[in-house]
């Protein structure tokens, strides 16, 4: 993942998000998987560097909790770059 990208969750607005599917819901069982989605959601988009300096944890530990949370559609990636001009 590269600096210019973040993580956002994939429903990062306001509204309640009902989750039905059984995998998103065995994604959620993992602390550390809870823990991403309590801090996307409190913070906004956040890059795997951020989210290991707020949860205390390695990136590399993250990484596989990321793919996982994109894999079942509750995280997004987003580009963060800014355009030129």
């Amino acid at each position: 993942m590269g600096g210019m990208n973040a993580l956002k969750t994939a429903q990062q607005r306001r509204e309640t998000l009902w989750i039905r599917d059984p995998e998103q819901l065995n994604a959620l069982v993992s602390p550390v998987r809870q823990g991403i989605m309590d801090r996307l959601e409190a913070a906004g988009p956040c890059t795997v560097a951020d989210l290991a300096q707020h949860l205390q944890l390695a990136q590399d530990a993250l990484y596989y909790h990321v793919r996982k949370l994109e894999g079942v559609g509750l995280l997004v990636r987003v580009d963060t770059r800014k355009g030129e001009g």
